[in-house]
């Protein structure tokens, strides 16, 4: 990883104190075996994976939903892995998407980077030139890897809102004035609001909500830590990617007159109350909310997703994230191995919540009911 000269970065232990690299990357390795055997159905801390049937998982409506707001029609179409594209009125934001798709070899042992082919078949599908924000949840490869080149490229006069790590990692990668750090004091948290970041005045707005990652499997989580100074090169090992600071986001989409009229909720880590959960006063009901969940972790949290939907209580819930990101996107894509997802689509819908898991490309489109 190249620095900005005197740069210091935080370098912790990706699978916390274990100071042996073999070690720590055997760890990994044997924990992605034992998750690709949970895929298969093994059972683990009691619960089994059931499979997943394609007939148990709600797909993408191909009507309009219809919801009790003031806005005419809102778009909001999956790019893959954590990204979303949302649209109102000619104006739009971004969530950090992934389209280069590293396979899983070069992720544990390899070098990773940007495949800017992939990016512009990706991209050139959609239109981007109005996206004035990209939000960025933490700083995994698998959610910022891609912003540098969407910017540069494609979404020209969006601006990156995220934690002061992702900021630093990207810093020498993008136009200069292309990202705003928010640090965790602008953050708010379950027990109270944060900062309100506007993009379009008229359209958006948005506040990240103090949250953590979930473990990858079991009690191991890779990448942790922070880079505290910013960088010349984007990192080439996905280690290099540290998590950061970790940011869930409430967007509200503003209606003619300036008044929020569509709530929407996105996490791009699952997590446990009170992590990620914003204040009362945000999520008040007034008006209807659609929650983008994170499927991917939510074994290893604490009555996820069934505590964030009741304390939500969303319109509307998506599940994102659940696709095998290791390989390229295609039409016909698979659950990521460890992630247990036949089991997280049965709790799904034994919440009584209308949901769905898109696959790459779909889109929603909400309309006055």
């Amino acid at each position: 990883m190249n620095e900005l000269p005197g740069a210091t970065v935080s370098y912790v232990n990706a699978l916390g104190s274990d100071r042996s690299v073999i070690r720590r990357w055997a760890l990994a390795l044997a924990a992605i075996l034992a998750a690709g055997c949970a895929s298969s159905g093994l059972r683990v801390d009691g619960e089994p994976d059931p499979g997943v049937p394609p007939e148990r998982i709600p797909e993408t409506p191909d009507e309009p939903i219809r919801l009790d707001m003031s806005l005419e029609r809102v778009e909001m179409a999956y790019l893959g892995s954590g990204g979303w594209l949302i649209e109102v009125d000619g104006a739009a934001i971004m969530t950090g998407p992934l389209f280069s798709n590293p396979d899983l070899a070069s992720v544990l042992f390899g070098r990773i980077e940007p495949d800017p082919p992939r990016i512009q078949r990706a991209l050139d599908t959609l239109r981007t030139d109005h996206v004035e924000a990209i939000l960025v949840g933490h700083a995994h490869y698998d959610h910022l890897m891609d912003v540098p080149a969407t910017i540069r490229h494609h979404a020209k006069t969006a601006v990156v809102y995220g934690g002061p790590t992702a900021v630093h990692i990207i810093a020498g990668s993008i136009p200069s004035g292309a990202a705003v750090a928010i640090t965790p004091g602008q953050a708010g948290s379950s027990s109270h609001a944060g900062q309100w970041f506007p993009a379009s005045p008229n359209r958006f707005r948005w506040m990240a909500v103090r949250s953590k990652h979930s473990n990858h499997y079991w009690k191991i989580q890779l990448f942790k830590g922070r880079v505290e100074s910013p960088l010349r090169e984007l990192p080439t090992r996905a280690s290099g990617w540290k998590v950061g600071e970790t940011y869930a986001y409430v967007i509200e989409i503003l209606d003619s007159e300036g008044k929020a009229a569509l709530r929407i909720f996105y996490n791009d880590s699952g997590s446990t109350w009170p992590d990620g959960f914003p204040p009362p006063e945000v999520v008040t009901g007034d008006i209807p909310t659609v929650a983008i969940l994170t499927a991917p972790g939510y074994k290893w949290e604490k009555q996820y997703p069934e505590r964030v939907i009741d304390y939500l209580k969303p319109a509307y819930v998506i599940a994102g994230h659940w696709e095998d990101f290791f390989r390229p996107q295609d039409g016909n894509p698979e659950p990521t191995i460890g992630t247990f997802f036949g089991a997280f689509v049965d709790r799904m819908n034994r919440t009584g919540v209308p949901w769905a898991a898109p696959n790459p490309d779909d889109r929603f489109v909400f309309v006055r009911r």
